[in-house]
């Protein structure tokens, strides 16, 4: 079987943001409401429908984050919480409800962490993608996933070993331990002060690991003693166990599916809020064939992951 996980909080921001200069509206009762993360996050969906992917499932952020809780300037900067965006989640949901695309998320994990378990418990027999544009992500690439994403063009973009060789020169595994080095200024993830993805791959190409690169940091002050001294000072600062800490995707223990005591049809949601370019046409016609596709093979993924479900 052919998997698609979304990351569901990046496609929401990405269009969110996307119309950032004139967002979509439309005025229900006196409210406005903002519609340009449904549109492009339905949009996406239909879009890669059309690779053939099996099932879809869609995966979420789910805050205060378990790292944030012992980090505090983990992610610091970002903004937290959009209110106009709120909206669109709750209705973005409601239509992924019913279309029977689950909702997956893990109370205080990132919505790449539970991909991360999802990917584990299903790779055993099926290939799983991840439609992401987290470079953390990279470290879960293997012969049977990659991460797929669209650019500015709207061209879809596959993100494989092969690439992740050329941009680093890593491997997947190899990764984990090179951002250990490098850390995330995204997340506020510090890192080596002073080492970069250059030096970073030549570290980990030549001793693997960043505890193999500690065990040998004698025979690199022969050779290069200003990276052997930045080292020692991260050992000093606890910035590499921080960034460790910080960098790894640590898989949640419960996954949860966020789920609906009163369900509303899709086709119902999307004519309300005017999305009529949606509804019609071969778009009409593809997310009829998602939720029928999604329908039968519901009871099957659910077996295999063993969600609990929490209705609101």
């Amino acid at each position: 079987m052919k998997i698609l996980i979304m990351d569901s909080s990046y496609l929401m921001y990405k269009s969110f943001f996307a119309f950032k200069n004139k967002h979509l509206t439309v005025e229900k009762n006196g409210e406005t409401i903002r519609t340009s993360s449904i549109f492009g996050f339905i949009r996406e969906i239909i879009k890669l429908k059309r690779l053939n992917y099996d099932f879809i499932i869609c995966v979420f952020d789910t805050k205060p984050y378990l790292k944030k809780e012992k980090y505090e300037s983990y992610k610091e900067g970002r903004k937290n919480n959009i209110p106009e965006l709120n909206q669109e989640i709750d209705i973005i949901k409601a239509i992924l409800v019913d279309l029977k695309i689950p909702c997956l998320y893990a109370t205080g994990h990132e919505g790449e962490e539970v991909a991360s378990a999802l990917i584990n418990i299903l790779n055993n027999t099926n290939s799983v993608d991840f439609y992401t544009n987290d470079e953390d992500c990279y470290a879960l690439i293997s012969n049977k996933t990659k991460l797929i994403t669209t650019n500015k063009e709207l061209n879809i973009v596959y993100f494989e070993k092969n690439e992740l060789k050329l941009k680093y020169n890593v491997t997947p595994k190899q990764f984990v331990e090179f951002k250990i080095l490098t850390g995330c200024s995204t997340d506020h993830v510090k890192g080596v002060t002073g080492i970069g993805p250059k030096n970073a791959t030549i570290l980990i190409n030549k001793f693997n690991t960043v505890n193999n690169i500690i065990n040998n940091l004698n025979k690199i002050k022969k050779t290069n003693p200003k990276i052997a001294e930045k080292i020692e000072k991260a050992i000093k600062d606890n910035d590499i166990e921080k960034s460790r800490f910080l960098t790894r995707i640590e898989n949640p223990n419960e996954i949860i599916r966020f789920s609906l005591k009163n369900r509303i049809k899709y086709t119902n949601i999307l004519d309300y809020i005017e999305a009529y370019s949606l509804t019609k046409g071969q778009n009409r016609l593809i997310l009829k064939n998602i939720r029928n596709k999604q329908k039968d093979l519901f009871k099957t993924i659910r077996k295999e992951i063993k969600w609990k479900t929490i209705k609101k």
